[in-house]
């Protein structure tokens, strides 16, 4: 069935009419295009027809041909301009037809520049989804991230803690450690100095008691003692031997004087 002999789908009256311009929906069903826009308003953009949704952008005007099916078509006249006001100023029914089928050339073309336009900005949608969820799944491995290095900043600052206290600890012990040193050396050199002042003690007491020193004796308190401890040692070992000398004197002047010394 011809566009020419077809009629609207909604009023039933033919579609080509001098008052009405001929619409087509995606789905291909004809109406006026006064009637097809009353049915959108009360079907909420559904198409009366079949119920499939139609946008007001996607309704195609048509430009059927107005001349006599029964007419050759074999004669092609030359393009007229696309202008619309040229259908109004011309009266050649070949001139129209020809006007007529070059805006369905265009129509056409408009059509398919916009159903690939449309398919472009799906793909475009389905990228835009892909990329969304990629940058959903990065983001998500981003926050994981972050918080790994948040664990991992926490374990840092502990360790730092830890080892901060362990410098604490060690110079502590480094600093009782010194004193015991300390401590260890003066106690040697007390040991040192009492021993010494024991030795000292001894000679005087050997010179004390009249014993008889050897070189090495002499020598050795020579090298310990002070002038003046040896000086105090010789005077008593002197008044010892004073007296050991007056008693044995005694004893000798009472063997030689009297039979019977004293006991």
């Amino acid at each position: 069935m011809s566009v020419c002999s077809a009629s609207c789908a909604i009023c039933i009256s033919p579609l080509l009419s001098h008052h009405q311009n001929a619409v087509s929906t995606p789905c291909g069903h004809l109406f006026h295009q006064d009637c097809l826009h009353k049915a959108l308003i009360s079907t909420k953009k559904k198409c009366p027809a079949c119920r499939v949704h139609v946008s007001n952008s996607s309704v195609l005007r048509l430009y059927p041909d107005l001349s006599d099916e029964t007419q050759t078509q074999n004669v092609v006249p030359p393009s007229p301009p696309r202008d619309l006001s040229y259908a109004d100023s011309t009266t050649d029914p070949e001139e129209l037809k020809a006007f007529i089928r070059s805006l369905n050339k265009d129509l056409l073309s408009t059509q398919r520049e916009r159903d690939g336009a449309i398919g472009r900005a799906e793909q475009a949608d389905e990228r835009r989804s892909m990329v969304a969820d990629e940058l959903q799944v990065v983001q998500g491995d981003l926050t994981q991230q972050e918080r790994v290095n948040a664990e991992l900043h926490q374990t840092i600052s502990r360790k730092e803690t830890e080892r901060n206290t362990s410098e604490t600890r060690r110079h502590e012990v480094e600093g009782r450690l010194s004193q015991v040193y300390m401590r260890e050396k003066k106690l040697k050199e007390d040991y040192k100095k009492l021993q010494s002042k024991l030795q000292r003690m001894q000679d005087i007491a050997n010179i004390s008691n009249n014993r008889e020193l050897d070189e090495q004796d002499l020598r050795r308190m020579h090298q310990h003692h002070k002038p003046e401890e040896l000086v105090v040692a010789q005077a008593r070992s002197i008044s010892h031997l004073n007296k050991e000398y007056r008693s044995l004197m005694k004893k000798v002047r009472w063997h030689f004087l009297s039979p019977s010394p004293p006991q």
